[in-house]
Protein backbone atom coordinates (compact mmCIF):
# COMPACT_ATOMS: atom_id res chain seq x y z
CA UNK A 1 0.00 0.00 0.00
CA UNK A 2 1.15 3.52 -0.72
CA UNK A 3 2.08 5.95 2.01
CA UNK A 4 -0.01 9.06 2.55
CA UNK A 5 1.12 11.68 0.00
CA UNK A 6 2.88 14.79 1.24
CA UNK A 7 -0.13 16.97 0.37
CA UNK A 8 -2.70 14.56 1.88
CA UNK A 9 -3.92 14.29 5.44
CA UNK A 10 -5.93 11.98 7.66
CA UNK A 11 -9.68 12.50 7.97
CA UNK A 12 -12.32 10.69 9.98
CA UNK A 13 -14.98 8.94 7.91
CA UNK A 14 -17.80 9.58 7.29
CA UNK A 15 -16.68 12.99 6.11
CA UNK A 16 -17.60 15.83 3.83
CA UNK A 17 -15.03 17.73 1.80
CA UNK A 18 -16.12 21.11 3.16
CA UNK A 19 -15.31 20.23 6.76
CA UNK A 20 -11.65 19.77 5.81
CA UNK A 21 -11.17 22.30 3.00
CA UNK A 22 -12.99 25.40 4.23
CA UNK A 23 -11.75 27.57 7.08
CA UNK A 24 -14.96 27.30 9.09
CA UNK A 25 -16.07 23.82 7.98
CA UNK A 26 -19.39 25.05 6.58
CA UNK A 27 -21.18 22.77 4.17
CA UNK A 28 -22.65 25.66 2.18
CA UNK A 29 -19.36 26.61 0.54
CA UNK A 30 -19.03 25.51 -3.09
CA UNK A 31 -16.20 22.98 -3.43
CA UNK A 32 -15.71 22.03 -7.08
CA UNK A 33 -12.90 19.66 -7.97
CA UNK A 34 -11.71 16.08 -7.51
CA UNK A 35 -11.26 14.59 -4.05
CA UNK A 36 -10.00 11.18 -2.92
CA UNK A 37 -10.86 9.37 0.30
CA UNK A 38 -9.28 6.02 1.13
CA UNK A 39 -8.89 3.65 4.00
CA UNK A 40 -6.64 0.64 4.51
CA UNK A 41 -8.30 -2.08 6.55
CA UNK A 42 -7.91 -5.74 7.41
CA UNK A 43 -10.63 -7.97 6.00
CA UNK A 44 -11.13 -10.99 8.29
CA UNK A 45 -10.28 -14.39 6.77
CA UNK A 46 -13.66 -15.77 7.89
CA UNK A 47 -15.44 -13.32 5.50
CA UNK A 48 -14.30 -15.47 2.54
CA UNK A 49 -17.77 -16.81 1.73
CA UNK A 50 -19.64 -13.60 2.52
CA UNK A 51 -20.83 -10.81 0.26
CA UNK A 52 -19.08 -7.56 1.18
CA UNK A 53 -20.84 -4.32 0.25
CA UNK A 54 -19.96 -0.67 0.71
CA UNK A 55 -22.87 1.68 1.42
CA UNK A 56 -22.42 5.41 0.87
CA UNK A 57 -25.03 7.81 2.19
CA UNK A 58 -24.46 10.61 -0.32
CA UNK A 59 -21.83 12.20 -2.55
CA UNK A 60 -21.60 15.06 -5.02
CA UNK A 61 -21.66 14.55 -8.31
CA UNK A 62 -19.67 11.64 -9.79
CA UNK A 63 -18.29 8.95 -7.51
CA UNK A 64 -16.01 6.00 -8.25
CA UNK A 65 -15.19 3.21 -5.78
CA UNK A 66 -11.93 1.24 -5.95
CA UNK A 67 -10.90 -1.81 -3.94
CA UNK A 68 -7.19 -2.63 -4.17
CA UNK A 69 -6.88 -0.33 -7.21
CA UNK A 70 -9.71 -2.14 -9.06
CA UNK A 71 -12.77 -0.11 -10.08
CA UNK A 72 -15.71 -1.85 -8.41
CA UNK A 73 -18.46 0.72 -8.86
CA UNK A 74 -19.35 4.22 -9.95
CA UNK A 75 -22.36 6.48 -10.10
CA UNK A 76 -23.10 9.85 -11.68
CA UNK A 77 -26.46 10.73 -10.15
CA UNK A 78 -25.21 12.14 -6.84
CA UNK A 79 -26.92 13.24 -3.63
CA UNK A 80 -28.56 9.83 -3.16
CA UNK A 81 -27.50 6.65 -1.34
CA UNK A 82 -25.22 4.30 -3.27
CA UNK A 83 -24.15 0.71 -2.65
CA UNK A 84 -21.62 -1.51 -4.45
CA UNK A 85 -20.27 -5.03 -4.12
CA UNK A 86 -16.59 -5.26 -3.10
CA UNK A 87 -16.52 -9.03 -2.71
CA UNK A 88 -14.47 -9.99 -5.80
CA UNK A 89 -11.88 -7.24 -5.34
CA UNK A 90 -11.07 -7.79 -1.65
CA UNK A 91 -8.60 -10.34 -0.30
CA UNK A 92 -9.89 -11.93 2.87
CA UNK A 93 -7.31 -12.37 5.60
CA UNK A 94 -5.20 -9.49 4.23
CA UNK A 95 -4.92 -5.71 4.40
CA UNK A 96 -6.96 -4.01 1.66
CA UNK A 97 -7.40 -0.45 0.42
CA UNK A 98 -10.82 0.98 -0.36
CA UNK A 99 -10.69 4.32 -2.18
CA UNK A 100 -13.43 6.69 -3.26
CA UNK A 101 -12.90 9.37 -5.90
CA UNK A 102 -15.46 12.18 -5.93
CA UNK A 103 -15.58 14.52 -8.93
CA UNK A 104 -17.66 17.64 -8.34
CA UNK A 105 -17.22 20.02 -11.29
CA UNK A 106 -20.02 22.44 -10.37
CA UNK A 107 -19.67 22.64 -6.61
CA UNK A 108 -22.73 22.74 -4.35
CA UNK A 109 -24.48 25.40 -6.40
CA UNK A 110 -25.98 22.92 -8.85
CA UNK A 111 -29.31 21.27 -8.09
CA UNK A 112 -31.48 18.81 -9.99
CA UNK A 113 -32.28 21.21 -12.83
CA UNK A 114 -30.88 20.34 -16.24
CA UNK A 115 -30.79 23.76 -17.89
CA UNK A 116 -27.48 24.99 -16.44
CA UNK A 117 -24.50 23.23 -18.03
CA UNK A 118 -21.70 21.95 -15.82
CA UNK A 119 -18.23 22.35 -17.33
CA UNK A 120 -16.30 19.14 -16.67
CA UNK A 121 -13.04 20.40 -18.18
CA UNK A 122 -11.38 23.48 -19.63
CA UNK A 123 -11.84 22.03 -23.16
CA UNK A 124 -15.62 22.21 -22.68
CA UNK A 125 -15.26 25.85 -21.69
CA UNK A 126 -13.73 26.61 -25.10
CA UNK A 127 -16.80 25.20 -26.86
Amino acid sequence: MNKLPADGFIVNLPAIVEEYFTPDGKTTTSMPGVYWFWKDLDIPANWKDKIIRLNIESYRLRMEVFANSKLVGYDIVGDIPYSCDLTNALICGKRNRIAIRVTNPGGNQRGWEDYYPVKWSSSEARG
